[in-house]
């Protein structure tokens, strides 16, 4: 079995070693989903303004990690020991053993300085881990709320991130304070206006006031991406709308989100793409099959090497 190069919305393997893992972009059968410092010294820039970075994709040469766009053509030189999917135009590298941004270019805008866990930028804000507090910097890699929430603190979306105070979750607003009460048993992140919440067991959604818009009522649940949330029902996954109507009946042991009109979808551990109406797309071949963002998606091909394809079903680019 190869070594996972890179994941979209994980760190990646270096060497064959996890520098750092975080939950996996699609949920399965079991149900569910889980002192201050100064500002970072910033590097000499990168507007790219002419890449669109929703494109540029991390991937592995002989070690070490660049960037290829959709074509699959190398557009940022292998050279980092580890990488990150672009995010609201910013990219988290590892050089030299810490985490820095780069540009589309691959010039250092905020130069590597976090040994510990960094995340993706999310509403202008990336979250940051130091000595295991957690605190969220801005695209200028200064300090915008400084590490002194626990581990409980999530990403931002729509102007909230939710955190824990006294076992149970609410949100937080950019400035720190408490925006809705802690009052749910879990709570992820805000994405387009709803996040999604667990009481006694179940899931629903909340909007930004806090109030549910559709009712806790599901085993599991992977939130909205492209108008359309996965939802366990009796051990089995579909896909909800906004209104909490079903769109894709519950019938797959596993799914991951809609980007680029398709979703991965798992059944009897083998993995493949469907459109918003539920229809195959592109057949179930692969032991892993990421989320589209960009035009291509990561999969781990039927030889066990990692690759990226295109919505029709193409490779563009398999890890070397």
């Amino acid at each position: 079995m190869g070594a996972m190069p890179w994941v979209r919305g994980q760190y990646i393997l270096v060497g064959g070693v996890v520098v750092v893992l975080l939950l996996l972009a699609f949920a399965t059968a079991a149900c569910g989903t889980a002192p201050a410092r100064t500002g970072v010294p910033n590097g000499p820039g990168d507007s790219g303004s002419a890449v669109d970075t929703a494109k540029l994709f991390p991937a592995s040469v002989n070690g070490r990690y660049g960037y290829i766009d959709a074509s699959g053509r190398i557009v940022v030189q292998p050279q980092f020991e580890g990488a990150r999917d672009f995010s609201e135009g910013l990219a988290a590298v590892l050089l030299n053993g810490k985490w820095g941004f780069i540009g589309p270019s691959g010039k250092l805008v905020i130069v590597p300085e976090y040994s510990g866990k960094v995340f993706d930028f999310r509403d202008g804000l990336a979250r940051i881990e130091v000595n295991g507090e957690v605190g969220y910097i801005d695209k200028t890699g200064h300090v915008a709320l400084p590490t002194r929430f626990d581990q409980s603190a999530g990403e931002f979306g729509d102007g909230l991130a939710p955190l824990s105070r006294d076992g149970e979750y609410g949100y937080m607003d950019k400035s720190g304070s408490i925006a809705i009460r802690p009052q749910f048993g879990f709570a992820e992140s805000f994405s387009g206006g709803l996040a999604a919440v667990e009481v006694n067991g179940l899931w629903g959604f909340v909007d930004t006031s806090g109030r549910f818009q559709i009712l806790p009522k599901y085993r599991g649940e992977l939130g909205f991406s492209d108008g359309l949330a996965g939802v366990c029902v009796n051990r089995e996954w579909g896909y909800v709308d906004r209104k909490g109507h079903i769109v894709v009946s519950p019938s797959f042991d596993g799914v991951g989100s809609f980007g680029n009109g398709l979703a991965p979808v798992e059944k009897n551990d083998v993995w493949g793409y469907i459109s918003v109406d539920g229809s195959c797309v592109i057949a179930a071949k692969f032991s892993y099959a990421g989320d589209f963002h960009g035009g291509l998606a990561l999969v781990r091909n039927e030889a066990g090497r990692y690759a990226y394809i295109n919505t029709q079903g193409a490779y563009v680019w398999v890890d070397s």
